[in-house]
């Protein structure tokens, strides 16, 4: 089983890695098989449970976030979302609160994409303080994305503003060019 959840995550098959690792923590709770002729085994130690419910947790956090982030995945990558906007920016905030509140981040889930997302999410529900908010506004990106996230902030702060400090800025910009033109 722990095979085939590397194998879908690898693949990036994330719905099947979060069902698998969902079914690695059930497994990891039970206490075992009967031994032979219908005996019950030993119960377990205090540190043998507390290192069993640690692995259900640890296995349950995965499966969570790898069912979140394939909503993610699947509205970057393909051309026409099926997912309603409000569950794919409501899986993007849990995902960002989930990886800054856990410092390791599981295989083949980009931060990067999950910002991006929330913040275009943000601009088309029309909610600019969250995008402000977020991580995107603090965020160094590589060469190639610079120019968009840079193109989007002052996207946002224009839609921010309103339409009577554009006008005074504009006049005033109208004022001074012609008054060092003279």
């Amino acid at each position: 089983m722990e095979q085939l959840a590397a194998n879908a995550v690898v693949t990036r098959r994330f719905d099947d890695a979060s069902f698998f690792f969902y079914k690695l923590a059930q497994d990891s709770v039970q206490h075992g098989p009967l031994i032979k002729g219908g005996e019950v085994p030993p119960p377990l130690t205090d540190e043998e449970a507390a290192r069993r419910v640690q692995r259900h947790d640890s296995l349950m956090r995965r499966a969570e976030l790898y069912y979140a982030y394939q909503h993610i995945h699947k509205f970057a990558s393909q051309p026409y979302p099926t997912t309603q906007p409000l569950t794919l920016f409501n899986c993007a905030r849990y995902l960002v609160a989930t990886l800054t509140e856990f410092p390791d981040i599981p295989m083949n889930i980009s931060k990067l994409e999950v910002l991006l997302t929330l913040g275009r999410l943000a601009t088309t529900l029309g909610m600019h303080r969250i995008t402000m908010r977020t991580a995107l506004a603090a965020h160094r990106f590589p060469n190639p994305r610079q120019g968009r996230r840079e193109c989007s902030k002052m996207r946002l702060a224009a839609l921010k503003s309103d339409h009577s400090s554009f006008w005074l800025m504009r006049s005033r910009t109208r004022y001074l060019s012609s008054y060092w033109s003279v």
